[in-house]
């Protein structure tokens, strides 16, 4: 599932089988703009057209992601795999602004 998605992690929350699981990822910038920026430019390029919404939180440079579908009881989709590669497309078109420690 995550051949192409070497810096994703899957999170398992509660009972195996029976608790929440979730795309994660962690991606580490130069400043807080270059974190914000890539925020904004994920939120209006990606998040709106393909109608999925990540849960994520900005910490100064950093930027956490955390992707499952609330419809699927918060487990991992097509969807969930989908915005990972945006997202990640995203983070290679920003080149610039990015430290990567992952």
């Amino acid at each position: 599932m995550l051949s192409d998605l070497k810096q994703w992690e899957i999170i398992e929350h509660g009972a195996e089988g029976k608790g929440r699981r979730e795309l994660h990822r962690i991606y580490e910038f130069k400043t807080f703009e270059a974190a914000f920026q890539f925020m904004s430019a994920a939120a209006t390029r990606i998040v709106s057209a393909q109608d999925h919404h990540p849960r994520w939180e900005n910490m100064y440079k950093r930027v956490e992601v955390w992707l499952s579908t609330f419809d699927l009881e918060d487990q991992i989709s097509d969807r969930d795999l989908k915005l990972a590669r945006s997202l990640e497309q995203l983070w290679e078109e920003l080149d610039e602004w990015k430290f990567d420690i992952s």
